[in-house]
């Protein structure tokens, strides 16, 4: 039996086919997020998922673990300005 052409799709033309573009990374990413925390809810299993999750969780709260270092790093503000340095 020979195999047939590279054509996945019987019967379409490759004019029709289309590439389905990329989801947009931001939402990949709470999808990720989303799906680490429901199964982090049950507890440390020591799986795959288990180690992502306390990976992600690390590098996520790793910005609030050292304030001295993010107040050194941030320009100092006059007293009377009210601003908001973002």
């Amino acid at each position: 039996m020979t195999p047939k052409s590279s054509n996945c799709l019987p019967g379409i033309s490759p004019a029709i086919r289309r590439v389905v573009p990329a989801a947009p990374a931001d939402e990949v990413m709470i999808e990720q997020l989303e799906f680490l925390l429901e199964h982090a809810q049950g507890g440390d299993c020591g799986c795959s998922q288990c180690e992502r999750y306390r990976y992600v969780r690390a590098i996520l709260l790793d910005a609030f673990s050292e304030p001295a270092k993010c107040a050194a790093a941030a320009p100092a503000m006059k007293e009377e300005d009210d601003t908001v340095p973002f």
